[in-house]
């Protein structure tokens, strides 16, 4: 799913997984197989955890809450609990997330398209102010 918040993609992913009647590792894995960062924290996630080694101290690396919480319902889902309520409560937070930062890119999008209008139109509208002043400095000046 190109051009969908990958914490987003991983939960859609796990989710479509358990309910297809597969494990959480299933769709973990099948999430990993992907491309992108998340996707290579996934894996690493999974083979520390496979190993036996600390994975959740990998969990400060992630930038966000949602994804830490999505890490989170995962390790339980991985030993056994049921997660898929937790995981749909999850994936609403992350599209809530989603959906306030869309909400503030357009907010600032008018103030960013007025850079460039300024910036062409001032001078023709300066110049339009500005000429009968300086025609009447021009003719003023004339002998």
């Amino acid at each position: 799913m190109e051009g969908l918040n990958p914490a987003l993609n991983l939960a859609l992913t796990v989710r479509r997984s358990l309910e297809g009647g597969e494990s959480t590792r299933a769709g973990l894995q099948a999430f990993a197989r992907e491309k992108g960062e998340l996707a290579v924290f996934c894996r690493r996630w999974l083979e520390r955890r496979d190993r036996g080694a600390d994975h959740m101290a990998l969990l400060r690396e992630l930038p966000s809450m949602h994804r830490r919480t999505l890490f989170i319902v995962f390790e339980r889902g991985l030993r056994g609990e049921p997660i898929h309520e937790a995981l749909c409560d999850a994936e609403k937070e992350v599209l809530e997330a989603c959906r306030l930062e869309m909400d503030r890119h357009l907010a600032l999008l008018p103030f960013r398209m007025m850079i460039p209008l300024l910036l062409f139109l001032f001078p023709a509208v300066l110049l339009l102010i500005l000429a009968p002043f300086l025609d009447i400095l021009s003719t003023g000046f004339a002998p």
